[in-house]
């Protein structure tokens, strides 16, 4: 005998089409500047051993010397 255990009816559909899509960024993407100055200084606190691997992200470098912090904070009264 053959039992059939797929669903019928209910639930998400299965798509074949999903493994068919490509990767966006196949090689990653870089963090910005200013999250990579902060991970930079809390690195003393994650255990020696990985500090390489958070020196070794890839990062924006900053090209203008303008004012550090996110463009989309308003301080508004």
């Amino acid at each position: 005998m053959v039992v059939n255990f797929s669903k019928k009816g209910r639930g998400r559909p299965q798509h074949t089409w999903i493994n068919k899509l490509q990767c966006l960024y196949p090689e990653g993407r870089a963090i910005s500047a200013a999250k990579y100055k902060d991970i930079t200084d809390l690195v003393k606190y994650v255990p020696p051993v990985f500090h390489d691997f958070y020196r070794e992200l890839p990062h924006e470098r900053r090209l203008n010397s303008g004012p550090e912090g996110a463009d989309d904070i308003c301080e508004c009264d």
